[in-house]
């Protein structure tokens, strides 16, 4: 996957014999090679370094018909673990070593890392390598990612594994890929079905990664109060929300959420339309 190139990089920029302003005038014409892969379970000599050399061979025509830019160089990365021979093969280039610091690093920032997870309809039935298998689902086409820490399928009429430990168990995930992360906080994104008090106290309990949840459900809690009705309060306060976890827990530690209200004044209407308010 071909991406745009870093903003900022010194061997690079050295290497080609640039300024500041010779960086921010043609940064277009530098091209990032995002991501290769190709799994260990192929045994094929040189195909590593000739899909390499097929792919970025035709990248100038390309970019060019489809963007009018033609780029020139195209950099990628290699930890110091691997020795990328796959790539000096092709006739790449090593210019040096970076900063390891990002971008956010050099403002004095801390970088954030979001982390989705949501249920999707799935039609593989267009896919070649997929034939008769038939529509899993009712979209009608699907657009996939690379980084998918965990992909999980649900039979309408098993129940034996419940919703609430896919969303625990995605919620692990993400915590523990981004644990050796420096300076960067991640967080995780999760639909309304994630609206539940055992993923909340698993957060409490177990650290990890930071949880955005939309409320689905107004509900009674265990103080003997309304969920959303505590959470505007909290709002007019500008404080957080302690909210006890069960009834049958009196003496548990609360659970402390940070209530964000979101209010969309142009709601689309019509089938498939949600509500304007969220919290």
């Amino acid at each position: 996957m071909v991406a745009a190139s870093a903003l900022v990089l010194k061997p690079r920029d050295r290497w080609i014999g640039r300024d500041a302003a010779g960086r921010e005038a043609h940064l277009d014409r530098v091209v990032g090679l995002a991501r290769f892969l190709i799994r260990p379970s192929l045994a094929c000599r040189t195909l590593a370094s000739t899909v390499l050399g097929l792919c970025l061979g035709r990248l100038a025509d390309d970019d060019a018909a489809r963007y009018g830019v033609a780029p020139l160089p195209v950099e990628t990365f290699v930890g110091p673990a691997h020795g990328g021979i796959s790539l000096r093969v092709t006739n790449r280039v090593h210019v040096g070593m970076t900063a390891g610091r990002g971008c956010c690093a050099a403002c004095g920032r801390s970088r954030r890392c979001w982390r989705f997870q949501d249920g999707s309809d799935l039609n593989v039935a267009t896919h070649r390598a997929c034939r008769g298998l038939g529509v899993i689902a009712k979209t009608k086409g699907f657009a996939g990612t690379l980084g998918l820490p965990r992909i999980a399928f649900e039979a309408p009429d098993c129940q034996a594994d419940k919703k609430t430990q896919r969303w625990l168990r995605g919620w692990r995930d993400i915590s523990r890929l981004t644990a050796g992360l420096a300076n960067t906080r991640a967080i995780a994104v999760m639909d309304r079905e994630s609206d539940v008090i055992n993923l909340f106290c698993a957060w409490c309990d177990e650290g990890g990664a930071d949880l955005l949840v939309r409320a689905m459900h107004d509900r009674g809690l265990a103080e003997e109060t309304i969920l959303f009705e505590r959470m505007r309060a909290a709002l007019a306060d500008g404080r957080p929300a302690d909210l006890k976890r069960w009834r049958s827990e009196p003496e548990a530690d609360p659970v402390t959420l940070t209530p964000v209200h979101l209010r969309e004044d142009t709601a689309p209407s019509g089938e498939g339309a949600r509500g304007s308010n969220g919290c």
